[in-house]
């Protein structure tokens, strides 16, 4: 193959002028090389929704920073892909001293061994409004995984790390999420460890005693002391249940911000580095509906949907209690009662709203009322 370098000028080493930009242009070449050498020649990087020249990309922010991810728009691919065209592609790379907890080696085993077995196996009428990035292609220095090459999907994404887009969001996108998150948590965990020995497994009853300390001020000061005594039994009641649980490879990152909802139709799901082992099968479905908060019927709608799958559980009731009210839930409640004396306007009335919504649902969840009856 030609020497792709000597055609970019902006690679070149008569264009250097000082020592930061000798470095600069290292780091490009350090990623691009990898790349070309697949015959993947980048032309712009997007950032966000803005899309900027390499000689421009001043900072290298996506392929420099302590988490590597850069969205490419490539001139050509060569062979890699014969019948359909591919515009954008994704490099991701691992993520600087995460550990077992976000690896990209983790990421490259789902994309290739999991993901597919999921998707062959989600009832029809699921499967065809998922739609998973493919892996392009490993890339990989000393036998290690430095980064993958991934599809980039178009679409929307359905909201951010606190809350959902209430107007993407339908009842039948979360009966497809509820669906998945249901078929990922039967992959055994052993299929995972056979390549990646180090898979993470997380202790949830010492979880949930970390997190009842900082939970119980927005309760105590807005609910009152009488539900602080209510968490505390709700932890017991967790430490009953949680040890006769199977060990599960659970998610960690299905909900909304992972989530693109796609011009078909399709819901396509991203980021796939964070899967462990855990014993609260409840927490993935807590994830999600805890962001839900910007929609309370969509979120009532969530809850019976997880409920309703899981009923050959019978502790799952319990345990989803605890994952709204001592984990995600909770951390919702505490974020935005933080806020309600922000100087931002926005922000605070965001918070009133929030707020709000989770003071009904630890209500209901605290005192058994409505779905949570027994």
């Amino acid at each position: 193959m030609e020497n792709n370098f000597e055609k970019i000028s902006f690679l070149n080493a008569e264009a250097i002028e000082n020592k930061e930009e000798m470095e600069r242009k290292e780091k490009l070449k350090d990623v691009y090389e990898d790349l070309f050498e697949r015959e993947l020649f980048p032309l712009k990087v997007l950032q966000g929704s803005e899309i900027i020249d390499l000689t421009a990309d001043k900072e290298l922010y996506g392929v420099t920073s302590k988490r590597p991810f850069v969205v490419l728009e490539v001139g050509r691919i060569g062979e890699i892909d014969e019948n359909k065209e591919i515009k954008r592609v994704i490099y991701k790379g691992e993520i600087k001293d995460a550990g077992p907890f976000q690896s990209i080696k983790k990421e490259e085993i789902i994309y290739r061994d999991v993901l597919p077995e999921i998707y062959k196996n989600l009832p029809e009428n699921i499967r065809e409004k998922v739609a998973f990035p493919r892996l392009i292609d490993v890339i990989k220095r000393n036998g290690e995984t430095k980064a993958i090459i991934l599809e980039k999907l178009d679409g929307i994404i359905c909201g951010d790390h606190n809350t959902s887009k209430e107007s993407i969001w339908d009842k039948k996108d979360i009966e497809t999420i509820c669906c998945l998150i249901k078929e990922f948590q039967k992959i055994d965990p052993e299929e995972i460890k056979k390549n990646f020995p180090e898979l993470p497994e997380r202790d949830f009853l010492k979880v949930y005693k970390e997190r009842l300390k900082e939970r119980i001020e927005p309760v105590r000061k807005l609910l009152g002391e009488e539900y602080e005594k209510k968490m505390k039994e709700l932890l017991q009641i967790s430490e009953e249940i949680i040890e006769k649980q199977a060990s599960t490879l659970l998610s960690e990152d299905i909900f909304c911000f992972n989530t693109i909802k796609m011009p078909n139709g399709r819901l396509g799901f991203i980021d796939w580095e964070r899967p462990y082992i855990g014993k609260d099968v409840s927490a993935d479905y807590g994830k999600l509906i805890s962001r839900l908060w910007t929609n309370p019927e969509l979120q009532k709608e969530a809850i019976k949907t997880a409920l309703e799958i899981n009923q050959e559980n019978p502790y799952f009731k319990d345990m989803l209690r605890a994952s709204l009210v001592l984990l995600e839930g909770g951390h919702m409640f505490r974020h935005y009662f933080k806020r309600l004396e922000d100087d931002d306007l926005r922000k605070r009335k965001e918070a009133e709203k929030a707020v709000g919504v989770f003071k009904k649902l630890f209500k209901d969840i605290l005192d058994n009322k409505g779905i949570w009856q027994e």
